[in-house]
């Protein structure tokens, strides 16, 4: 198992804009995951391979209310662009849970390749 501890990503809300008919990935969105990219290799890039198990703590960077749920499309987009996984359509098992608040919020995501 691998763990990496990133910024919070953005909600799934604020991933995509609509720009001359066209929908593309936020300069917000884009800036996260190049950062994200850079805080996985400088945790240490590892491949996991085959078919995966992702477990997610979110730590809130305060009280306000946050979908859960809304913070893990840009995870798995992150661990495939990162090289992390292959695919995200290879994430079988996505176990999400909320965690004390943390000023500027955190995430900490841990990898598993899943036995066949």
């Amino acid at each position: 198992m691998v763990e990496y501890r990133l910024d919070l990503p953005p909600s799934t809300n604020a991933i995509w804009r609509a720009v001359k008919g066209r929908v593309i990935k936020s300069r917000r969105y884009r800036a996260w995951l190049e950062l994200g990219a850079s805080q996985i290799a400088s945790q240490g890039l590892v491949e996991v391979v085959g078919r995966v198990g992702v477990w997610v703590d979110i730590h809130p960077p305060n009280k306000r209310a946050m979908d859960l749920d809304n913070r893990c499309k840009g995870l798995g987009d992150l661990l495939q662009s990162a090289g992390v996984i292959q695919d995200d359509s290879h994430i079988d098992v996505l176990h999400v849970c909320r965690r004390e608040i943390i000023k500027g919020g955190l995430a900490v995501v841990r990898v598993a390749e899943l036995e066949s």
